[in-house]
């Protein structure tokens, strides 16, 4: 049975997860992180340096990729503590744990399928472009 209760703040910490009541603005993006190409993480560097109350939410999704992603949050003068990475979260959690975010980003390059209607389903507002 999967569970549809909000989750708390208690409950994302949890979960290793950062949540938008705990003072901060959560951006998630769930995709494969082979869908998130230069011109998009680039505009995400580019909001994070603006709003120093924004933390970036990926999953590990592979492992290898938090590595570089995180020689590119330096490159933009990005803080470290600024992106999170959790692993995928099993079936019955993962709709209920996305919900701890405030927003999904979609990337430019790949858009979301699947984790759009997952946010969607855990009640997150999405930001895609049109074409």
């Amino acid at each position: 049975q999967v569970k549809r209760s909000p989750i708390n703040v208690s409950e994302a910490e949890g979960f290793g997860v950062p949540h938008r009541h705990d003072g901060r603005v959560v951006l998630a993006n769930f995709n494969h992180l082979q869908k998130l190409g230069p011109e998009t993480f680039g505009l995400w560097m580019r909001v994070l340096t603006s709003c120093p109350q924004c933390v970036l939410w990926l999953l590990r999704f592979p492992p290898q990729a938090e590595v570089h992603l995180r020689r590119e949050l330096e490159a933009h003068g990005v803080p470290q503590d600024a992106l999170v990475f959790t692993n995928k979260f099993a079936n019955d959690e993962h709709i209920r744990v996305k919900g701890a975010a405030s927003v999904l980003l979609d990337t430019l390059e790949y858009n979301a399928h699947v984790s759009g209607l997952d946010a969607l389903w855990a009640g997150l507002p999405l930001v895609t472009r049109a074409g």
